[in-house]
């Protein structure tokens, strides 16, 4: 018995040799979050074994089952419901009842001729080269799993390829959906009136506290889930005012209760400087609405105070307004490109840009707002221009002495 951290996902891998049947040496691997877990399952992984558990004889389903519970053990909640789904409408249905050592070529080559065919129940179109994409790097990681956990290679996913994309397909041109500033004002406007018609004294606090996290998505640029993490103590008041991004809250469908998670990626930890009116807002709503809440403390949700705004309710006010104003439809998520569309007016650069919006990288920025700034490249030499007019036509010269 051995257990040793792996360097790829920093999760505590326990190895567990032993003889199988016909006299051949086994090995037994399992991946554990912390080294004290490893040791506590040992003994009965162990005796498992000892009874006649084979790993050689493990089906495709159960490897299925183990790579789904360590992805919701160490992935964040939307990513396991995403994997989760793949895994029951596209991947078990066909490989279930096959063994997962004697997959050939042939059963890969018909599994994915199958998805190119395949319509979706609810757009009624075939799936994208995306999310064909998706599907196959789901069915790859359950291959990986069963290396990791059971020594079981098989080759014939890596030698059939994945999908390619059809040279007749046309790609539809992006389209990002937002509201300018002129347009939110608007929606704040008919907002504050609506606020005024209600009676309800608890109806009116759920008002204010869907009010706050739309004002942040849009001034501040956060995702849903990250607006709905911030805390109290998250809202620095300061000279220059700013929310520190550290969680995101994922609203379990189904469940009746919330779960706190890490941000997308380690760039969505980040500090966000925000303008007046946000900050003016933010610290309206804490002292006007949190602070009248019983055993109000600085662990109190931002919006919501002892549990974050149920999503579904910050949706209905939202839909119910912008109808009142006539503004176009928008989901909550493109207040985000509305507040990423006012800071490339402003002609902030793309390294601060991304930055700010918690993106990995510059590139990942551009891939997405990068047809906003057709312009880019004429503002440049139009700013070039103003330097040379500026500072003369004339050439420098420097004589040099001998």
């Amino acid at each position: 018995m051995a257990i040793h951290k792996r360097r790829d996902t920093g999760m505590f891998q326990l190895s567990i040799s032993y003889k199988k049947p016909d006299g051949s040496s086994g090995r037994l691997r399992r991946d554990f979050k912390t080294r004290r877990e490893a040791y506590e399952k040992e003994p009965l992984l162990r005796a498992k074994i000892e009874s006649g558990y084979s790993p050689d004889k493990v089906s495709f389903e159960a490897i299925t089952k183990e790579f789904l519970e360590s992805v919701k053990k160490t992935k964040r909640f939307s990513t396991f419901k995403h994997y989760e789904k793949i895994v029951r409408l596209h991947i078990l249905p066909y490989f279930k009842d096959k063994n997962i050592r004697e997959l050939t070529q042939s059963d890969i080559e018909k599994w994915k001729t199958l998805m190119q065919n395949k319509v979706s129940s609810c757009s009624k179109r075939k799936y994208s080269f995306v999310y064909l994409g998706h599907c196959w790097k789901v069915l790859h990681l359950i291959m990986t799993e069963a290396k990791d956990s059971y020594g079981i290679i098989n080759v014939s996913m890596d030698r059939v390829g994945g999908f390619h994309r059809d040279p007749n397909e046309v790609t539809p041109e992006r389209v990002l959906h937002f509201w300018t500033n002129i347009q939110f004002q608007k929606f704040i406007k008919q907002y504050d009136h609506d606020s005024k018609q209600i009676k309800d004294e608890s109806d009116k606090v759920i008002h204010d506290d869907a009010k706050c996290l739309l004002m942040i998505c849009f001034y501040a640029g956060t995702r849903r889930g990250e607006a709905n993490g911030l805390k109290v103590e998250d809202f620095h008041d300061e000279e220059h005012p700013f929310l520190r991004i550290r969680r995101s809250v994922t609203e379990k469908l189904g469940l009746g209760h919330f779960l706190e998670t890490n941000p997308k990626n380690r760039s969505s930890i980040r500090d966000i400087p925000i303008p007046k009116i946000l900050a003016d807002e933010i610290r309206d709503h804490i002292n006007s609405v949190l602070k009248k809440e019983y055993s109000f403390s600085n662990s109190f949700y931002l919006c919501g105070g002892p549990f974050p705004v149920s999503s579904t309710t910050v949706d209905n006010i939202k839909v119910k307004v912008e109808k009142e104003c006539g503004l176009p439809h928008i989901r909550v998520h493109d207040f985000r490109h509305s507040y990423v569309s006012m800071l490339i007016e402003a002609n902030v650069p793309i390294t601060v840009i991304a930055k700010l919006a918690g993106h990995s990288s510059p590139q990942i920025t551009y891939s997405i707002y990068g047809h906003l700034m057709p312009n880019t490249a004429n503002s440049a030499i139009d700013q070039l221009e103003q330097i040379i007019k500026k500072t003369g036509t004339k050439a420098g010269t420097k004589r040099i002495r001998k």
